[in-house]
């Protein structure tokens, strides 16, 4: 090897007593890698805060969400006081008879005419008349009343139910209760977190703390009032506060959650943004370890890229595996695989969160549907009988054509009933399996709209799976070919379900003109795709790993691979 001139680097063609290289190497340089390590340190906090943004944006949808089942939830169980009443029910008869609904409507009962007139009510009637008196005439109409002032001080909200437009069921129930058991048990409530739930004139009717001092002030709350969802910063006493809002329908309230997205992140936070520091004397040796900067630094940063957008995906594994590079990389990827590890377990959390809405819904629509099997179906099933008795004994041709077509009337209630019921609780699920279940809601698709071709091929051997998988598999098929036939403009679909040892490989493919895919899940609720969202969370609840693939005018495809542990074949 020959020896180096003095005064040169030893790289060809280079002199170091030049005035440029100099300047290059004292100044540019320095300057350069510190521009970038502080680039770097803030690119990094800019990400924690767009991860809690996003983290609390879809918290908040979801208990958005929530209340809004709770609402229609109380509506639902309210038609049935309203179906009693108008069986001839005397209305004290039917309240008395109601105590069930005391849990969810804790401020009372009542039966209201057609003219406004009380009929009856608990607790007592003085409370009623009052309400009534400051809820004005006919609002029932519109099944949910505005935010009113009690006589005990408190806020209530009105829900109106008729089977008739006689008599009119109405329950009266304290937001704050709903809000308490709704939100209270789903928030880590901390120091730095604050909740507020505001009707539609922005008044608080429910606050985590118990302050209400400048709730309405936000312009993010004129926002969520107007029906729109997002996420916004704020300066706050204590930092930057990330907030959080979302509308809850029908009734125009609007959910806010402010926290402190620097003490979500700490410590983790200034440790990371500590760490792109020490690569600036790294860069004063890139003239002389340009293939070292590329080989331990380029390529690692790449890797480490690759893996946190899988991580978006919910691959929470993949930051564990080392990159290799120099020691700040690998600090960074620690780092990111704790932060990774907190953001799992705060996914987790808001996953049982939405597991168990799940299963309640679920559980909800198995009631609803045993309820309209066993009492309305089979009143309409005698109903039906009575008919073609009357039209026995009837002899005049013009009653008995009145029969026939009331006798068709009923015939075809009896038939969109089942379709409820079965939509409710898919009964050939339960009773036949997942398989048969899928060839009869591709008839049902097939019926309800001609010239639609669906198709269900099953491969390998059927075996049953968990009760709770199958439905779940089932959901996503009647989700992702409800979006087909609500969307795609399709004249063809094809369902796989594809049994082998260790898995379940489901795919839903179609031929309409398909869409873009978000990016990540994240997009699903800021985009409107709430079904896709519905898809992506039930997939993750029992295990599986859910794919999208789409693009405008190509059709979709839906692919779905379950993994199985000890489940036995049929």
């Amino acid at each position: 090897m020959s020896p180096v001139r003095r005064g040169t680097l030893p790289l060809p063609g280079v002199r170091w007593r030049g005035l440029t290289i100099q300047l290059f190497a004292t100044l540019i340089l320095p300057v350069t890698g510190l521009l970038v390590a502080v680039g770097a340190a803030y690119w990094h906090q800019q990400a924690m805060r767009s991860l809690v943004g996003e983290r609390d944006q879809r918290a908040t949808a979801s208990l958005a969400r929530a209340l809004e089942e709770q609402l229609a939830h109380r509506a639902s169980v309210l038609q049935g006081l309203a179906l009693r009443l108008a069986d001839g029910v005397a209305p004290e008869r039917a309240l008395a008879s109601s105590s069930y609904l005391e849990r969810d409507f804790d401020a009372g009962l009542a039966v209201v005419s057609a003219e406004g007139a009380l009929l009856g009510g608990l607790p007592d009637i003085d409370w009623w008349q009052t309400l009534l008196r400051e809820a004005g005439s006919s609002w029932w109409r519109e099944a949910f009343s505005d935010v009113y002032q009690a006589p005990d001080g408190t806020w209530v909200m009105l829900v109106a139910a008729t089977a008739d437009d006689q008599k009119w069921a109405v329950g009266a129930f304290r937001p704050a209760t709903l809000a308490q058991q709704t939100l209270s048990a789903a928030l880590p409530v901390g120091d730095t977190l604050r909740v507020r739930l505001l009707d539609r004139l922005g008044r608080p009717l429910f606050t985590i703390p118990g302050d209400n001092n400048h709730v309405a002030q936000h312009p993010e709350v004129a926002e969520a009032l107007r029906g729109e969802r997002g996420v916004t910063y704020i300066k706050g006493a204590d930092g930057e506060h990330v907030v959080a809002f979302s509308p809850v329908h029908p009734v125009g309230w609007a959910l806010v959650v402010e926290e402190s997205w620097e003490a979500v992140a700490s410590p983790w936070l200034h440790t990371t943004q500590l760490a792109p520091l020490l690569l600036a004397p790294l860069l004063l040796l890139a003239l002389v370890g340009l293939w070292f900067g590329a080989r331990k630094v380029v390529e690692p940063l790449q890797q480490l890229e690759a893996r946190a957008a899988a991580m978006a995906w919910g691959d929470y594994d993949v930051l564990a595996e080392p990159v290799g590079g120099i020691e700040e990389i690998q600090r960074l990827q620690r780092a990111l695989h704790h932060m990774a590890r907190k953001v799992q377990r705060a996914h987790e959390s808001l996953r049982g969160y939405i597991g168990a809405i799940t299963a309640g819904q679920e559980e909800e629509r198995r009631r609803l549907a045993r309820e309209l099997h066993d009492d309305t179906l089979q009143s309409l099933i005698a109903l039906q009988q009575r008919i073609q008795l009357a039209q026995l004994r009837l002899e005049q041709p013009e009653a008995q054509q009145a029969l026939g077509e009331l006798q068709r009337l009923v015939e075809q209630t009896i038939r969109d009933l089942r379709r409820v019921i079965h939509d409710l609780r898919p009964l050939y699920l339960e009773d036949l399996g997942l398989v048969p279940a899928l060839e009869m809601l591709a008839q049902e698709i097939q019926e309800q709209r001609p010239g639609l071709q669906v198709e269900v091929v099953q491969q390998g051997p059927v075996r049953r799976l968990d009760p709770m998988q199958e439905l779940a598999l089932y959901r996503i098929v009647q989700e992702a070919l409800s979006n087909m036939v609500r969307h795609a403009r399709a004249a063809w679909a094809q369902v796989v379900l594809r049994f082998e040892d260790d898995k379940v490989y489901l795919e839903v493919r179609d031929n309409g003109q398909g869409f873009r895919v978000p990016e990540s899940p994240a997009e699903f609720a800021h985009q409107g795709h709430y079904g896709l969202l519905g898809m992506h969370e039930r997939a993750e609840l029992m295990g599986a790993t859910l794919t999208l693939h789409a693009s405008p005018g190509q059709g979709t495809v839906v692919r779905l691979v379950l993994p199985l542990q000890g489940t036995d074949s049929s």
